[in-house]
């Protein structure tokens, strides 16, 4: 705001001397004119010489007291119409108690009454269409005015410093209020703006530290950097949904404000374009509140890439946050003096570039739960160094049989946060053979690396015998990809031969038998002969 004002004072330095065409006597006072349009025979009011504002009315008297500025002035036996307030055509006329504006007047140029300290009152007529920059800069005697119907737009720094003023009266015609337009109106308590301005400019009500309440219409889009900055009486604000763009520190240090209604989403309301930030800090004041209700749970959207420099410094409400994977970058003191917070919780583990000096959580406590993904413990502990109450996220892991009357999964390996290995076995029941996953994999046993929650289930297809075995005390099945011959009892039938072939008579497997069962591997389907010595051959259909 400082920088604001300093920048505004530059303006108003040195300028070339505008001649004026003639003066007329006006009551007590002298006032100059220069002629804009001979043929039209208009004029506008203006000042009497000098390169310098404050010389301006060197060897000349300013005007004071009542000032009434005529509709019409004559020379030369002619009659001009006055139509416009030339810029600093009064400035440092301190002794201006109240000036009265004619209606043929439709503009009051840029720092018109700049410094008038002893101006108390002015009447606007309805025909004035734009009040310049700083057209009322430090009229600190100045207590309240009335801006008629017909001005479209109230330029920068148009009331800055008028420390008296108690109450303005916006009209609906207004679409723009200036950067810094009403700042360090200190009196001011009360403002209600139409419903047609658009635009909130940078520092428009800046340091108005009587200002308790403010309702902005649904027809504002923006507010801009520093509005309301330092309003420290300021109890509550009313900001519709219309807004779309709230600009750094734009309530910063409003010490007072306590409640916000404010009916947009967490996106509008802590920086509006919450996919980039393009601004700075958004939001400064001690509280969040979302559609009336005070925010203390945070979640980031999805999305979002970067949280900027100080955007949610001192939201003290905030006990949880959460940080979506999609975040890459937290800005240098982003969610500092958050001291409320109880838990952080991270959804991604990389990229992720945490802003220092301000650290991005400075002033949050040190033992706060940080809660992280599953083997992320000595990144984040890296990365976040003041914290030391990380909490890794546990795997959750699942692998189960769609039916446990086919078969059964048997889980070998459990995986965990620094042993993410997994290995799982589905065994099929009699009759059935195990067919696929979930996930399409068609692998058993199987031995997979986790990296997060997953569950898995087990499918399995009938293994269908086409010929009874005669002797009753073997059996042949399908399991998985295998053919299995099973032996009741063995005597009788040690270190027998059995083969496997196709439908063509091919050699498929082939195995003596060492046990009482015995695994050959197959294609996963078709029809296959198994032949045990002294035995039919038996027939068996791979689904």
């Amino acid at each position: 705001m400082k920088k604001l004002i300093l920048l505004s004072l530059v303006l108003f330095q040195i300028a070339s001397v505008y001649a004026w065409d003639f003066y007329s006597k006006v009551g007590n006072d002298t006032l100059f004119f220069t002629i804009t349009d001979a043929n039209n025979r208009t004029v506008q009011v203006t000042y009497p010489g000098g390169d310098n504002i404050m010389s301006r009315w060197e060897n000349h008297i300013k005007p004071s007291g009542n000032l009434v500025i005529p509709s019409t002035v004559s020379n030369g036996g002619l009659t001009y119409s006055v139509t416009s307030i030339y810029r600093h055509a009064f400035s440092n006329c301190s002794g201006l108690t109240s000036v009265t504006i004619p209606n043929s007047i439709t503009s009051i140029g840029e720092g018109a009454f700049y410094y008038c300290s002893g101006l108390t009152s002015i009447t606007i007529p309805n025909s004035v269409i734009s009040i310049g920059n700083s057209a009322f800069f430090n009229c600190s005697s100045l207590t309240s005015i009335t801006i008629p119907n017909s001005v479209t737009y109230i330029g920068d720094m148009a009331f800055s410093f008028c420390s008296s003023l108690t109450s303005v009266t916006i009209p609906n015609s207004v679409i723009s209020i200036g950067n810094g337009a009403f700042s360090y109106c200190s009196s001011l308590t009360s403002v209600t703006i139409p419903n047609t301005v658009t635009t909130i400019g940078s520092s428009a009500f800046s340091d108005c530290s009587s200002l308790t309440s403010v309702t902005i219409p649904n027809s504002v889009t923006s507010i801009s950097d520093y509005a309301f900055y330092s309003c420290s009486g300021l109890t509550s604000i009313t900001i519709p949904n219309s807004v779309t763009y709230i600009d750094h520190a734009a309530f910063e240090y409003c010490s007072s404000l306590t409640k916000t209604n404010y009916t947009g989403s967490i996106a509008e309301w802590c920086n509006i374009n919450f996919t980039d930030f393009t601004s700075n800090p958004v939001y400064y004041s001690k509280n969040l509140y979302i559609n009336n209700q005070l925010i203390t749970d945070l979640k980031i959207p999805n999305g979002v890439d970067t949280i900027k420099n100080h955007t949610f410094t001192q939201a003290t409400c905030l006990t949880s946050l959460t940080i979506p994977s999609s975040v890459t970058y937290i800005g240098k003191g982003a969610f500092g003096n958050c001291n409320g917070l109880t838990s952080i919780t991270f959804e991604g583990a990389t990229p992720l570039v945490i802003g220092s000096n301000p650290y991005a959580f400075y002033g949050v406590p040190a033992n706060v739960a940080v809660y992280i993904p599953c083997g992320t413990l000595a990144l984040f502990a890296a990365r976040m160094p003041e914290m030391n109450n990380f909490i890794e996220s546990q795997i959750s892991f699942s692998a189960v049989s769609e039916d446990n009357n086919k078969g059964t999964v048997q889980i070998l390996n459990t995986p965990t946060c620094s042993n993410p290995n997994a290995v799982i076995n589905a065994v099929a029941a009699a009759n059935y053979r195990f067919d696929h996953w979930s996930d399409g994999n068609t692998d058993n046993p199987r031995s997979l690396y986790v990296t997060g929650d997953t569950s898995l289930v087990a499918y399995f297809k009938s293994a269908t015998s086409i010929q009874e075995m005669q002797d009753a005390n073997v059996k042949i099945y399908v399991s998985g990809n295998s053919i299995v011959v099973e032996f009741a009892y063995a005597q009788g039938y040690e270190n027998e031969m059995v083969t496997v072939y196709d439908v063509l008579g091919r050699e498929i497997a082939k195995a003596r038998l060492e046990g009482n069962n015995l695994h050959l591997p197959v294609q996963p389907s078709g029809i296959y002969i198994v032949k045990i010595n002294g035995l039919q051959p038996y027939k068996v259909v791979v689904p």
